[in-house]
């Protein structure tokens, strides 16, 4: 009974392998398209990817304007600070009325220059969620579809289907790559875990800019408000 039960277990691991193993490999095409992980799989995120790096590209544009716009803002107040120190003329106050304002305008890009990058900034991180989402959603498949798999071998006669190959050795060198198998699903446990926490952090970075966002909008408002103000 002992010995049936041994070749029991070689062939059910030897099953395994061939169901599974090869295709979680780095196989050719033709295996990874057992898996699903198809042209239009990698088409897709190769698509978030493009977005992404236009998105990251905009960013380093805003911070660069960022700081073009900033070193103006040092300057403004170098000038105001010299003028303050002046003797007091009409001449002198208007000059420093006049850089007053343009600090004003300066002070309303930088923070219309900031908008627009926390704006990207969320853009971007929602294309982040969705990855994480995907990669979580097809781990979940992958995995479920090895669980039913497994289920189906457990009710077969796996002493008919063993009898029916024949070259016996094949079966027991296939028990080295049951380990792989193994290997692979932990793995891919792994990445939900990972991919769960990345998404947490990725949301919580999100509100994040959100709030930001918000107090750089009503900041503009009123610096907005104050420029009239000058104006007028």
């Amino acid at each position: 009974m002992s010995g049936l039960r041994f070749i029991q277990k070689i062939a059910l691991l030897a099953i395994f392998t061939a169901a599974f193993v090869l295709p979680f490999l780095n196989l050719p095409a033709a295996s990874a398209a057992q898996t699903g992980l198809s042209a239009q799989t990698g088409d897709y995120f190769q698509n978030l990817q493009n977005q992404q790096n236009a998105l990251r590209t905009q960013i380093k544009e805003k911070e660069e304007t960022l700081k073009k716009l900033q070193e103006q803002e040092k300057n403004l107040n170098n000038q105001i600070k010299t003028a303050q120190k002046k003797e007091t003329t009409l001449k002198n106050q208007i000059n420093q009325f006049d850089q007053r304002i343009q600090k004003l305008a300066v002070d309303i890009e930088i923070t219309e220059t900031k908008i627009s990058q926390h704006q990207l900034r969320i853009r971007e991180l929602n294309l982040e969620i969705k990855r994480s989402e995907e990669i979580i959603q097809r781990n979940k498949k992958n995995l479920a579809e090895l669980v039913r798999t497994i289920q189906s071998y457990d009710h077969a006669n796996l002493l008919e289907i063993l009898l029916r190959n024949k070259n016996f050795s094949d079966f027991l060198s296939q028990t080295e790559r049951v380990q792989q198998l193994q290997r692979e699903t932990q793995k891919r446990l792994e990445e939900i875990k990972l991919a769960k926490l990345k998404l947490g952090g990725e949301k919580t970075e999100t509100e994040s800019e959100k709030a930001e966002l918000e107090r750089l909008t009503q900041e503009l408002d009123g610096q907005k408000a104050a420029a009239e103000i000058k104006n007028c």
